[in-house]
């Protein structure tokens, strides 16, 4: 408990996303539906199609649809909507100028807020990682793969949460940098596959394989479905390309690490209201 006491940030963040009492009660009764009622049901399905039905088949969908849809979607998505409101939030209340003089490091409330808003997606990934076990095991997933995979949901999650504070720090209304976190994860999840359509189109590229349009190797959707699908569907005959997944968390892990960076220095100026 160390770590709560030495970064009081992190501990009042964890505390906020934990807390079931300062939710609503209708969020409530949907938090205990879905922790006791949804999920054990996905289980008992999932469960059922693994090992009653067709295993190999259903451990591939499974796979996929849990990777690519559930979790990624989640990992792209839940951060940012949690870190875009992290400083903003702060200054609203007008507990933000408060906060950096008070008797913490820049790190320290960068840190704390980053790691309170990667914790439900991480809670969401721990309760669905036995489904993926059984679903890997079931399609064949190596190992090695399987780690990777995962890497590739752990660096999604980071760069929407890096993205989300530093447009956070960036602007003054929560719904401002909402809405800019959004779009940046828009231009990420949806403009590379709209631009490789248009070249397509424009340049007459019908029959030009994806993984060779290198801005795609920066989509989450894309770099994880081409390193899943070809070990899955080992029939296609497909070879998986590492430098598509090492390309995509190297890329996403120095942006995130630049967002943060950019965010800690900031603050090491102290509360701009009292520069002026």
């Amino acid at each position: 408990m160390s770590i709560f006491r030495e970064n009081p940030v992190l501990g009042r963040e964890i505390g906020i996303r934990l807390r079931l009492s300062r939710y609503s009660k209708a969020n409530r009764i949907a938090i205990y539906g879905t922790l006791f009622g949804v999920i054990p049901l996905i289980y008992l399905v999932t469960l059922r199609l693994l090992f009653v039905q067709t295993s190999t088949n259903a451990g591939r969908d499974f796979y996929l649809i849990w990777m690519m849809l559930i979790e990624l979607t989640t990992a792209l998505l839940l951060p940012a909507a949690l870190t875009a409101s992290a400083i903003t939030g702060e200054r609203e209340k007008q507990t933000w100028n408060a906060l950096l003089l008070a008797r913490l490091s820049d790190s320290q409330i960068v840190f704390g807020k980053l790691a309170g808003a990667l914790l439900p997606a991480a809670i969401l990934f721990v309760l669905f990682f036995p489904i993926n076990v059984l679903s890997g095991w079931a399609a064949g997933v190596t190992l090695k793969h399987f780690l990777v995979g995962h890497m590739i949901l752990f660096s999604t999650a980071l760069l929407s949460a890096a993205l989300g504070l530093f447009c956070s720090w960036a602007f003054r209304r929560t719904q401002i940098a909402l809405v800019t976190t959004v779009l940046g994860l828009l231009l990420v999840g949806l403009g590379t596959p709209l631009l490789f359509l248009l070249a397509q189109m424009s340049f007459g590229w019908r029959t030009t394989p994806a993984e060779s349009f290198v801005p795609l190797w920066l989509n989450p959707y894309c770099a994880l479905m081409h390193f899943v699908e070809p070990l899955i569907y080992r029939s296609s005959g497909r070879e998986i390309d590492s430098a598509v997944g090492v390309t995509f968390l190297g890329v996403t892990t120095l942006v995130s690490a630049m967002l943060l960076f950019t965010v800690t220095m900031r603050l090491k100026l102290g509360p701009e209201e009292l520069t002026h």
